[in-house]
């Protein structure tokens, strides 16, 4: 299950790198169009035995393949929310359909507890993942989880002195962190 979800997330990288997939198309450096041979695909291990660089040219492959692969291999459970986080990185942005299946990965148990968060100042995806959260999350859990976000948030935008946060990155690891250490 872990390197399913590895090869889930590199997939998923490579989607919102490029905006489409094709799936007849090979996979290719994006600066020199090299195809990518076998070994340089394999998740989380080829990023580092490459040091994060192209076999060819040399350019760059960003460090958030490598960290949303580690992610999802560790913690396969927070899959959908590494995808919607490469999104929110990359564009600033959540398409309304991509937050339409999370409506039915969990039933509301304490739905009405999280409702004060729709009035929070942040974006609406932001928010729906946030209450969706709160239906599969155990209730004491919630409080922590909605700090542990809001902090790491804060604490990004006073190291990096940004105007604009792409907040799913800070729940998805404040959701991990609750999950993994409750």
């Amino acid at each position: 299950m872990n390197i399913i979800s590895a090869i889930w997330a590199s997939f998923f990288c490579c989607y919102v790198e490029r905006g489409s997939l094709s799936f007849s198309a090979r996979s290719q450096c994006d600066s020199c169009n090299r195809v990518l041979r076998w070994f340089e695909l394999v998740p989380v291990l080829s990023w580092v035995m490459l040091r994060g660089r192209c076999r060819t040219c040399r350019s760059r492959i960003p460090f958030r393949f490598w960290l949303a692969e580690v992610f999802a291999f560790c913690f396969p459970f927070a899959l959908p929310l590494v995808f919607l986080s490469l999104q929110d990185w990359k564009y600033r942005y959540i398409y309304s359909w991509q937050l339409v299946f999370l409506l039915f990965l969990g039933l509301p148990a304490h739905f009405p507890y999280a409702l004060p968060v729709l009035f929070l100042r942040c974006g609406l995806a932001d928010r729906l993942i946030i209450v969706y959260l709160s239906m599969i999350l155990p209730l004491a859990a919630f409080p922590p989880f909605l700090l542990v976000a809001s902090v790491s948030g804060i604490l990004y935008i006073l190291l990096t002195k940004t105007r604009k946060l792409p907040f799913i990155p800070f729940i998805t690891l404040a959701y991990i962190l609750v999950m993994y250490f409750s």
